[in-house]
């Protein structure tokens, strides 16, 4: 659904993920179709994290979004993929990603930005320890849209810090952060698009088992 997205629009297109900024080289050289740059990326430290510590930014999804947006670039689509994410330490980096996202529209400014980030920093939301991404970027007059769905799994991470597959019915992660919720300026998102089923991808665990 992302990659045909970036596939349909026009121009010079922005695809920022929250993956980590250090990875930028490594995602650039899987890009450009270097040698074993794929086997190199997935034996960073975000990407060989134990299981127990991974979560839905380093699933089989995301190298599967990867893999889609190399084929579209070797299509001559001008796709540029930027790294907006924080370092591997723990912790909310709204600040930092929105700062990173400014300092690239600034250089490079696109025809058209898509910031693929988890719901947790999406919503136009202002908590306690800060303003999400969301609210951030609210001056530029995003449209953010919330995929969410009713059952199935999803990988996450609970309360405890341990990561796996999670059914969504039963996931009290989820609490405080459906993106349906009212907030002080309206809703916290644009549009919702609510799917039947969410299905949890494990991490990539060796290079074999990436395209």
């Amino acid at each position: 659904m992302v990659a045909s997205t970036l596939a349909k629009v026009e121009g010079n297109v922005l695809a920022a993920l929250e993956l980590p900024h250090e990875d930028q080289r490594l995602i650039d050289d899987y890009l450009g179709g270097r040698d074993n740059a794929r086997e190199h990326l997935v034996a960073s430290a975000f990407w060989a994290k134990t299981m127990a510590h991974q979560d839905g930014r380093s699933s089989m999804a995301m190298f599967n979004l990867l893999a889609e947006i190399k084929a579209l670039k070797g299509s001559g689509k001008s796709i540029e993929l930027d790294c907006i994410g924080g370092p591997l330490a723990p912790g909310r980096d709204d600040k930092g990603m929105f700062n990173r996202l400014t300092d690239i529209k600034s250089f490079h400014p696109p025809d058209w930005a898509m910031v693929y980030v988890g719901d947790a920093q999406a919503a136009y939301l202002e908590r306690g320890d800060g303003a999400l991404l969301g609210a951030l970027m609210r001056p530029s007059k995003p449209w953010i849209v919330g995929i969410s769905a009713s059952c199935g799994t999803i990988w996450a991470c609970g309360k405890n810090g341990r990561c796996g597959v999670m059914p969504i019915a039963q996931g009290d992660f989820m609490k405080g952060a459906d993106l349906e919720v009212e907030s002080e300026g309206g809703t916290s998102v644009d549009s919702a698009l609510r799917l039947p089923a969410f299905t949890a991808l494990r991490p990539p665990v060796s290079a074999c088992e990436l395209r």
